[in-house]
């Protein structure tokens, strides 16, 4: 996955870096340096890790999920 698809993947589902940070972080609060991290994926700066297509994919198809149930 390229920076420019994270992107495009993550403003198709509505969320923002911070709402990406907080999915892989599991937490509320987050820190500058996670904050960081998520800002060189989106940026290009940093190479995307082979794990975050698939936790996107997970988090897209539980919405998905969440939306037909409801």
């Amino acid at each position: 996955m390229t920076n420019q698809e994270l992107q495009k993947t993550i403003n198709k589902v509505g969320l923002n870096q911070s709402d990406l940070a907080r999915m892989i972080y599991e937490t509320e609060t987050l820190t500058t340096s996670q904050r960081v991290v998520i800002n060189r994926y989106w940026t290009g700066k940093v190479k995307i890790p082979h794990w975050l297509p698939k936790l996107l994919d997970r988090y897209i198809t539980k919405a998905n999920e969440q939306r037909i149930n409801t």
